[in-house]
């Protein structure tokens, strides 16, 4: 006669019971989350749109041009609005430093931008034109807003880079001679003031001179690699000089490259003094 064994509840050990259980309440859990998800993206989430926009900055920016850019003019759906890709496409804005996007729900939206602080003025030579930029004081050059450029600041003439010019730096000796010129500006103001602009002159790979081309005086000052604000210093008072000699009408140039100041006149001779 055949024995016949019948498992019950009671033949199935306690902790794999409260396994089983421990799974069904999960695999519920996870449904209701799922369910509830798929309420909120086809009930909930299109019926809320982002109805406050707050910008903030650190200089006066259009905000109706970053509503723009950002897209966010007019009825948006709140969850269709992704931060990451809206602070990258606003760090494409050439005087936008950094941004920062924020969602609040239900429906506000948080823009934080930093704007470059342009500290002077390049006149840049490309592939096909001419082009005014600004640089920041991390020497990248941008655009400024419109209506944002400022005259007072010391313009650069000569330079050339190939290719693309926004968001590039400056070659690292070229940027060096450069943060010198800005650096003695805010040193001594009154002394890089009196020159309307600095023309770059590149002399082989790594090497450049400086041109400075004062607003009183008709007569450039030719300097090296090598300079600071004595240099300028000294190069208005022989230009002061000169002209009090009645002799800046023969002079076409100074030369400050060497420790003897030389000057080349008109129709090719060089003299010292």
């Amino acid at each position: 006669m055949a024995d016949y064994v019948l498992y019950t509840s009671e033949s199935i050990p306690r902790p794999q019971r409260k396994l089983h259980r421990s799974i069904r309440v999960f695999l519920v859990i996870l449904a209701g989350i799922g369910v509830g998800e798929l309420l909120y993206q086809f009930t909930i989430a299109p019926k809320l749109l982002v109805e406050s926009v707050i910008i903030k900055s650190d200089a006066p920016i259009p905000k109706g041009e970053i509503l723009r850019i950002s897209q966010l003019q007019g009825p948006v759906p709140y969850h269709k609005v992704h931060t990451l890709t809206l602070k990258k496409k606003l760090e494409t804005v050439s005087w936008v430093r950094s941004a920062k996007v924020e969602k609040v729900f239900p429906n506000k939206v948080m823009i934080t931008l930093e704007t470059r602080k342009p500290i002077g003025i390049a006149l840049m030579e490309t592939d096909v034109s001419t082009q005014l930029f600004a640089f920041d004081e991390d020497l990248n050059l941008f655009i400024p807003q419109e209506g944002e450029w400022d005259a007072s600041l010391p313009v650069f003439t000569g330079i050339r880079i190939e290719g693309a010019t926004e968001g590039v730096k400056f070659p690292f000796v070229l940027a060096r001679m450069i943060r010198t010129i800005v650096e003695t500006r805010l040193e001594e103001s009154g002394i890089l003031n009196c020159f309307s602009e600095f023309r770059i002159i590149k002399k082989g790979e790594d090497a450049y001179e400086l041109i400075a081309y004062p607003i009183k005086y008709p007569v450039p000052v030719r300097m090296g690699q090598q300079f600071s604000t004595e240099t300028f210093k000294s190069a208005l008072m022989v230009l002061d000089v000169m002209q009090k000699e009645h002799l800046l009408d023969k002079v076409e140039e100074i030369d400050f490259r060497t420790g003897n100041i030389l000057y080349r006149m008109r129709g090719g001779t060089i003299a010292g003094r």
